[in-house]
C-alpha cells in the first residue's frame, strides 16, 4: 500500500539534515512515494505545517525537533486519527522519553516512526488567564504532552539561560531550581473535576500526562500518557531537609508516602493565584497568571511507537 508522508522539520536542530536523508532513503526502500519536506520556522513552529499535511490528505506526519515542534504538530493532529511518527532531536525530549521511541539512534527512530504500531495516547489541555496591561487576558486553549506546572518549578524553568541550555542540556535546570528550594510557598485554589475549591500552600503544583524526564527521575510516579486521566502533584515540602525523600522518590520511581508530596487523579481541575504565578506548559512558561483550567482528552493522538 502506497503511504503519503508529510516530514515536518526544525531545521535548526543539528541532526535534521540527517533525519531528512534517513526519512528519504527509508521511504524509497518501502517503496513509497517521497516524503514532502515541511520546516518550522520562529514564527510558524509546527502548527501550520501540521495543518496542511491534513488538508493535503497525508497518511502519515513525521516531526522531528524537540519537544515544542512535536507539541505544536499533536495539538493539531489530536482528534484527527492521522498517524504521528516522531524523530526526537531536541534536548529534552521528554514526550519521546515516555513514549519509550529511540532518541540517540536516529535510524531506529525513524524505523519506528514509519512501521511502530500505533497507540493511543492521551492530549492534555490548559487555557490560564494572565494580567495584562489594562485587564485581564484569556488564552486560547493550548496542548501540552508532558506537564502543566504552576509555582515555582515553572520560575526554574523561566530562569534557564538558553545558551546555558544548548551547551549542557538538561543540566542546566539545577542552579535555578536548587536557588528556590527554599523559596516561599505559593497560595493556590484548586478545584478538581468540578468539586469544591481547596485551598493550598505549596512550591509547586504538577499537572501530568506523563512522570518522566532525563537522568533517569520520575517526577510523578503512576502518570501515564494513555490511561485517561491527568496527574495532580501537590510539592509542599514543610522545610528544606524534606527535598531529600522526595528526590529519593523520583529516583527510585515507585510512589510511596512522602512528607510533602501530595497525588490525585483527575479529568479536569482549575486553579486559581489571586496574586498571580508563573506556569509553565511543557517547557513554555508564561508569568503573572491568575488562573489556569486543564482537562484530559483520552486517546486523543495515535503515534507510532516501539
Amino acid at each position: 500500500m502506497t503511504t503519503r508522508v508529510v516530514a515536518i522539520l526544525n531545521p535548526a536542530r543539528s541532526r535534521a539534515d540527517r533525519a531528512v536523508q534517513l526519512v528519504h532513503a527509508a521511504c524509497a526502500d518501502r517503496g513509497w512515494p517521497a516524503p514532502t519536506l515541511l520546516t518550522t520556522t520562529v514564527a510558524e513552529p509546527g502548527g501550520a505545517q501540521a495543518r496542511r499535511a491534513v488538508a493535503e490528505g497525508a497518511d502519515l506526519v513525521v516531526v522531528g525537533g524537540g519537544d515544542g515542534t512535536v507539541r505544536a504538530v499533536a495539538e493539531v493532529l489530536g482528534g484527527t486519527g492521522l498517524p504521528l511518527g516522531i524523530l526526537p532531536l531536541g534536548t529534552a525530549n521528554l514526550f519521546a522519553r515516555n513514549l519509550d521511541l529511540p532518541r540517540r539512534d536516529l535510524t531506529g527512530a525513524v524505523r519506528v516512526a514509519l512501521d511502530g504500531r500505533l497507540r493511543g495516547v492521551d492530549l492534555g489541555w490548559a487555557c490560564y488567564t494572565q494580567q495584562g496591561p489594562v485587564g485581564p487576558v484569556v488564552s486560547d486553549e493550548t496542548a501540552f504532552l508532558v506537564v502543566l506546572g504552576i509555582g515555582h518549578d515553572a520560575d526554574t524553568v523561566s530562569a534557564v539561560d538558553p545558551g546555558l541550555k544548548r551547551r549542557i542540556r538538561w543540566a542546566a535546570y539545577f542552579l535555578p531550581g536548587l536557588r528556590r528550594l527554599a523559596a516561599a510557598p505559593v497560595d493556590l485554589a484548586v478545584r478538581r473535576d468540578g468539586g469544591p475549591e481547596q485551598q493550598v500552600r505549596a512550591w509547586s503544583l504538577l499537572v501530568a500526562n506523563c512522570g518522566r524526564i532525563p537522568l533517569g527521575i520520575t517526577v510523578v510516579p503512576g502518570a501515564r500518557p494513555d490511561d485517561g486521566r491527568l496527574e495532580l502533584a501537590l510539592v509542599a515540602p514543610p522545610r528544606v531537609w524534606h527535598w531529600v525523600p522526595i528526590a529519593v522518590q523520583g529516583l527510585v520511581g515507585h510512589r510511596r508516602p512522602v512528607c510533602g508530596l501530595g497525588y490525585r487523579q483527575v479529568g479536569a481541575v482549575r486553579v486559581t493565584a489571586p496574586g498571580g504565578v508563573t506556569i509553565q506548559v511543557d517547557g513554555d512558561p508564561h508569568p503573572e497568571v491568575l488562573a489556569v483550567s486543564a482537562r484530559v482528552e483520552p486517546g486523543a493522538l495515535m503515534v507510532r511507537v516501539p
